[in-house]
């Protein structure tokens, strides 16, 4: 056996290993897949997909509970509580327009006088 053949030898030996080193490690990972997709269905009572629903529906509830929970204030006068701007219009003048500011304070009640009026046009407060 001259030299070329045994160097010919050796290395499709060379490379029938790393051929079979790389079967083997892609069939332990085949198997491993395998294992850990049995394991999730196995032990899970519900579908992955399912379970993700389920959640985003059980968020989703509690989100649209939450929002939708009384926050009335304490005072219902305070809901006109800050400052409004508009036109005021008069019943005995029909082209007769002033441009008024309202302040109205928190804790005023229902019925009471409380805050300011600014007739910004004839400068009357």
């Amino acid at each position: 056996m001259n030299t070329l053949d045994m160097y010919t030898r050796e290395k499709a030996n060379t490379i029938h290993l790393k051929k079979m080193h790389h079967d083997a490690k892609e069939r332990r990972l085949l198997h491993k897949a395998r294992q850990d997709r049995n394991l999730e269905g196995a032990g899970a009572r519900w579908p992955m997909n399912t379970k993700y629903l389920f959640i985003l529906l059980i968020l989703l509830i509690s989100l649209l509970v939450s929002g939708c929970a009384s926050s009335a204030p304490a005072n219902p006068a305070d809901r006109f509580t800050g400052t409004w701007s508009g036109t005021m219009s008069f019943t005995d003048d029909a082209n007769r327009k002033e441009d008024i500011i309202v302040s109205i304070p928190a804790g005023c009640t229902a019925g009471s006088i409380c805050g300011d009026i600014n007739n910004t046009t004839v400068s009357c407060q």
